[in-house]
């Protein structure tokens, strides 16, 4: 079997800058900048460890739990770690525990109809037949948070679902969607890839014995170019619901920044970290990085161990013995 690869445009982090060309997505920007999904969107992790997200693929395996649904279980440096939907929504600070997961077709199609899609009658969407904002929105799922590796523009019933919760201000359980992805890259048997690594490292959160990174990749405000593309129809604009969010997001922003320039909200913290040295006989002792479960959001932190190597000891300053001769001069 072949190795597992990567797919760059996967599990990308979100950009919701403020720059020349975003004066036509400024609602959508601040409905994200103050959604449950921000975090989950735009964290980028201090470092993602290519070991961890290797290894996890290499011995992920699903196992059902007490309550009826699944676990996947892994071996991280022959340590083994759980993912669960509730270690999902804890580590990307989602709060979706009671949220909607499926949604009854002529739902979906009456949802998809009120935000501008064309009628039909098939539940594969395509993107560009959304307008610049819930295009973006769509893209911005796609590529920050869906399991999928390809086929950008077209999309499932399942974000339809996610979007039309959105759009109408229900909560659309987003930890499960993430679950189910990983559970189906464990079960597939073709496409099989090197799924959510950004996720991964956010989850697991340990620092592997090999320490070489794996990159994160981002988009940049060309996108806000690329979402205008061959677009010639009516603006539809965020619903009510979204509206408020937004609204209520600037407004806030706008109370705490009078009298001083605009400035971009900070990203949250991500989670607490803490110290576990594990001693193996025979080796030296090492240290791992965990996330105690559960984890409440905002809570403060501390940062990654650095992942280079140690610095050198510092040599301890040289003393003149009282009996050497001091010999004063011109300073160089």
């Amino acid at each position: 079997m072949a190795a597992l690869q990567y797919k760059d445009d996967h599990n990308r982090i979100a950009y919701l800058g403020r720059e020349r060309g975003s004066e036509d997505f400024i609602d959508i920007l601040s409905y994200l900048d103050h959604s449950p999904l921000r975090y989950a969107l735009t964290h980028d992790p201090p470092v993602v460890f290519d070991s961890l997200v290797k290894q996890f693929w290499a011995t992920a395996t699903v196992r059902p739990n007490a309550a009826g649904s699944h676990d996947l279980v892994a071996a991280i440096d022959g340590r083994e770690v759980v993912v669960t939907e509730t270690l999902i929504r804890a580590q990307l600070q989602l709060d979706d525990a009671n949220g909607i997961f499926d949604m009854q077709i002529d739902d979906i199609f009456a949802g998809m109809g009120a935000i501008g899609y064309p009628p039909g009658r098939t539940l594969t969407f395509l993107k560009h037949h959304l307008s610049p904002q819930w295009r973006f929105l769509v893209h911005t799922i796609l590529h920050c948070l869906s399991p999928k590796a390809g086929s950008w523009n077209q999309f499932p019933s399942s974000i339809a679902t996610a979007l039309i919760c959105l759009s109408t201000g229900r909560v659309y359980n987003f930890s499960r969607f993430i679950l189910e992805g990983l559970i189906a890259n464990v079960k597939a048997t073709r496409h099989k890839f090197l799924m959510y690594p950004r996720f991964l490292q956010m989850l697991v959160a340990i620092e592997t014995a090999d320490r070489t990174p794996r990159p994160t990749f981002g988009f940049t405000r060309k996108l806000y170019t690329n979402m205008k593309l061959k677009w010639e129809g009516e603006a539809i604009p965020l619903t009510p619901p979204m509206l408020a969010i937004a609204a209520a997001g600037n407004d806030a922003a706008d109370e705490e920044n009078v009298g001083s320039p605009a400035v971009a909200h900070p990203v949250p913290h991500p989670p607490p970290f803490s110290q576990l040295v594990v001693t193996t006989p025979g080796r030296q002792p090492e240290t791992e990085w965990v996330v105690p479960n559960p984890v409440s959001p905002g809570t403060d932190w501390r940062p990654w161990p650095s992942v280079l190597a140690p610095r050198p000891p510092t040599p301890p300053a040289q003393t003149l013995s009282l009996e050497e001769q001091l010999v004063f001069g011109p300073v160089p």
